[in-house]
């Protein structure tokens, strides 16, 4: 489960989230109160699945987050 007290009341992160054929999504997380909510531009979620991008970032699992280094050396490719 995500932990509310790492995300500051009415904010919004923006994430960047990796698939296994490399392409990159964007996640976006907003904490109103006591409530958070997920957003991803992955055709899934698009079409209003939860995707498997949301649910392991919304459970406390970050492995399909991109580092810096890893966002910026897939834009230059």
């Amino acid at each position: 489960m995500i932990n509310l007290e790492g995300i500051r009341a009415n904010m919004e992160t923006k994430l960047s989230v990796k698939r296994s054929e490399g392409r990159i999504y964007q996640l976006e997380l907003k904490r109103i109160d006591q409530r958070v909510t997920a957003t991803c531009n992955c055709k899934a979620s698009i079409m209003g699945f939860f995707c498997k991008h949301r649910i392991s970032i919304l459970a406390g699992d970050f492995s399909l987050l991109l580092s810096k280094e890893d966002e910026m050396r897939a834009q230059q490719t």
